[in-house]
Protein backbone atom coordinates (compact mmCIF):
# COMPACT_ATOMS: atom_id res chain seq x y z
CA UNK A 1 0.00 0.00 0.00
CA UNK A 2 2.81 2.37 0.83
CA UNK A 3 4.45 1.90 -2.56
CA UNK A 4 1.16 2.60 -4.32
CA UNK A 5 0.61 5.75 -2.29
CA UNK A 6 4.16 6.95 -3.00
CA UNK A 7 3.67 6.22 -6.70
CA UNK A 8 0.44 8.24 -6.90
CA UNK A 9 1.80 11.15 -4.84
CA UNK A 10 4.99 11.20 -6.90
CA UNK A 11 3.09 11.16 -10.20
CA UNK A 12 0.82 13.97 -8.97
CA UNK A 13 3.79 16.04 -7.83
CA UNK A 14 5.54 15.52 -11.17
CA UNK A 15 2.48 16.61 -13.16
CA UNK A 16 1.95 19.59 -10.85
CA UNK A 17 5.57 20.77 -11.15
CA UNK A 18 5.53 20.29 -14.91
CA UNK A 19 2.35 22.28 -15.33
CA UNK A 20 3.47 25.07 -13.02
CA UNK A 21 6.99 25.71 -14.30
CA UNK A 22 7.01 24.55 -17.91
CA UNK A 23 6.97 27.86 -19.78
CA UNK A 24 6.79 26.61 -23.36
CA UNK A 25 4.31 23.73 -23.25
CA UNK A 26 2.82 23.80 -19.75
CA UNK A 27 -0.73 24.60 -18.75
CA UNK A 28 -0.05 28.33 -18.58
CA UNK A 29 1.53 28.70 -22.00
CA UNK A 30 0.08 30.88 -24.75
CA UNK A 31 -3.29 29.94 -26.11
CA UNK A 32 -3.17 27.20 -28.69
CA UNK A 33 -4.38 28.04 -32.19
CA UNK A 34 -7.90 27.02 -33.08
CA UNK A 35 -8.23 23.56 -34.53
CA UNK A 36 -10.45 23.03 -37.54
CA UNK A 37 -11.91 19.65 -38.31
CA UNK A 38 -13.14 18.32 -41.64
CA UNK A 39 -16.62 16.88 -41.92
CA UNK A 40 -16.77 13.06 -42.20
CA UNK A 41 -18.02 13.26 -45.79
CA UNK A 42 -14.97 15.30 -46.84
CA UNK A 43 -12.43 12.69 -45.75
CA UNK A 44 -11.71 9.70 -47.99
CA UNK A 45 -10.66 6.39 -46.49
CA UNK A 46 -7.13 5.25 -47.17
CA UNK A 47 -6.17 1.92 -48.76
CA UNK A 48 -4.91 0.76 -45.36
CA UNK A 49 -8.28 1.47 -43.77
CA UNK A 50 -10.10 -0.44 -46.50
CA UNK A 51 -7.73 -3.41 -46.09
CA UNK A 52 -8.23 -3.31 -42.33
CA UNK A 53 -11.99 -3.48 -42.84
CA UNK A 54 -11.68 -6.66 -44.91
CA UNK A 55 -9.28 -8.19 -42.37
CA UNK A 56 -11.70 -7.37 -39.54
CA UNK A 57 -14.67 -9.01 -41.30
CA UNK A 58 -12.57 -12.05 -42.25
CA UNK A 59 -11.42 -12.53 -38.66
CA UNK A 60 -14.98 -12.04 -37.37
CA UNK A 61 -16.25 -14.69 -39.80
CA UNK A 62 -13.51 -17.14 -38.86
CA UNK A 63 -14.26 -16.58 -35.17
CA UNK A 64 -17.94 -17.28 -35.79
CA UNK A 65 -17.10 -20.52 -37.64
CA UNK A 66 -14.75 -21.57 -34.82
CA UNK A 67 -17.38 -20.88 -32.16
CA UNK A 68 -20.10 -22.77 -34.04
CA UNK A 69 -17.87 -25.78 -34.73
CA UNK A 70 -16.71 -25.85 -31.11
CA UNK A 71 -20.30 -25.74 -29.87
CA UNK A 72 -21.29 -28.50 -32.29
CA UNK A 73 -18.34 -30.67 -31.27
CA UNK A 74 -19.08 -30.31 -27.57
CA UNK A 75 -22.78 -30.98 -28.08
CA UNK A 76 -21.98 -34.11 -30.08
CA UNK A 77 -19.52 -35.19 -27.37
CA UNK A 78 -22.16 -34.75 -24.65
CA UNK A 79 -25.02 -36.44 -26.53
CA UNK A 80 -23.91 -38.95 -29.18
CA UNK A 81 -27.45 -40.18 -29.89
CA UNK A 82 -28.67 -36.93 -31.40
CA UNK A 83 -27.27 -33.78 -32.88
CA UNK A 84 -29.45 -30.75 -32.08
CA UNK A 85 -32.62 -32.79 -32.44
CA UNK A 86 -31.52 -34.91 -35.41
CA UNK A 87 -30.93 -38.60 -34.73
CA UNK A 88 -27.45 -39.85 -35.57
CA UNK A 89 -26.62 -43.34 -36.77
CA UNK A 90 -25.59 -45.81 -34.05
CA UNK A 91 -21.87 -46.11 -33.28
CA UNK A 92 -19.87 -49.27 -32.87
CA UNK A 93 -17.27 -48.41 -30.27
Amino acid sequence: MLSLIVLLVGAGALVGVYGRWSASIGWHSAEAPAISFKQPGEVASTPGQRATTWVFFTIAGLFLVQALLGAAAEHYRADTASFFGFDTPPHSY
